[in-house]
């Protein structure tokens, strides 16, 4: 892929996903996934939409261009994803009517699982209003996230997808929130990171100014140990 030039104001707007990890006690700012970085920048892949869906109707990615959409892959009974889905509904709450979609792929892992019946049960225990499919196969999961690299530490992978259907922030699994607490400081600052995020490309207005190439934005992370949810 031909290189692409990078601006200044890009290292700004994209700031919450290219500062250096100082460990757990982070800042929205300081906060960066440790796997995935490489795919920031590069097109969301389209996922088949017949599949089925709770809460909506069948939705392909071409049907949201124009939305900013948050893609994030959860499974009942983890208690990760479990304490995730207040985040997910705050941000619902607070950024649909401004553009934000949200797309919940459950992966099963159990035959259990498998149940719509079982799925729709945890939808409305969780409180999710947004459109949720079942990714049986795991097909979505893997042109995403399982495909596009090495191995993963995680499978409830997040991907913020903006207007033009550009990846432009990503979490690479476990779990997000705004209550932090001792050990969950990194959690914390991912939710805040994505806020911050989410709010810069609906500011955008659907024109994508620049986007990075994948190896820039691995030069300017230098990861950082810790513990990670």
């Amino acid at each position: 892929m031909a290189a692409l030039r990078i601006f200044p104001s890009i290292l700004v707007a994209l700031s919450f996903s290219l500062a250096v990890s100082a460990g757990d006690k982070q800042t929205a700012a300081e906060w960066v996934p440790r796997e995935g970085l490489e795919l920031i920048g590069t097109p969301a892949p389209a996922w088949n939409p017949e599949k089925i869906w709770l809460n909506s109707e069948p939705l392909s990615l071409e049907d949201l261009r124009g939305k900013v959409v948050l893609v994030r892959f959860w499974l009942i009974e983890c208690p990760l994803c479990e304490n995730t889905a207040p985040a997910l509904n705050a941000l619902y709450r607070k950024y649909r009517e401004s553009g934000l979609e949200i797309i919940g792929f459950h992966h099963p892992k159990s035959k259990h699982s498998r149940s719509p019946r079982v799925v729709k049960r945890y939808v409305k225990a969780y409180g999710f209003r947004f459109p949720v499919a079942l990714d049986d196969d795991w097909e979505t999961l893997r042109k995403f996230w399982l495909s596009r690299g090495k191995d993963r530490t995680f499978t409830s992978a997040s991907f913020l997808i903006d207007r033009k259907g550009i990846i432009r922030w990503l979490h690479d699994g476990g779990e997000y929130h705004r209550e932090g607490g001792e050990g969950h400081e990194r959690c914390a600052a991912a939710y805040q990171s994505l806020d911050a995020a989410i709010d810069k490309l609906l500011s955008e207005g659907g024109y994508l100014r620049a986007a990075l190439e994948p190896p820039s934005a691995r030069s300017l992370y230098s990861g950082g140990e810790g513990k990670f949810h």
